[in-house]
């Protein structure tokens, strides 16, 4: 989630140049951007960085029900659903 303030930043306050110093701040998403060029997205970039999203979230869920291995389990996860159950409970 960082990332994606970073991004925004730069394309707020930067022109949509990723300056040196933020794409250093870039975590999961440096790969697919260049400092000093213009930030554009593409459909397939989407997808990896919603993909990047719900693996975060699912990185999250699992440390917060102590699960074992939750980084590495969450690096495998496509997708992530959250149901509401009986008496408000939220289910994985």
């Amino acid at each position: 989630m960082g990332d994606l303030k970073e991004l925004r930043h730069a394309i707020i306050h930067g022109r949509s140049i990723l300056s040196e110093d933020k794409h250093r701040k870039l975590k999961r998403l440096a790969g697919m951007f260049k400092p000093g060029q213009a930030i554009t997205i593409q459909y397939d970039d989407m997808h990896t960085i919603f993909a990047a999203i719900k693996q975060d979230c699912a990185r999250l869920m699992l440390e917060w029900l102590k699960v074992p291995d939750a980084q590495a389990m969450a690096a495998d996860i496509n997708d992530v659903a959250i149901q509401r159950g009986r008496g408000g409970n939220a289910a994985l």
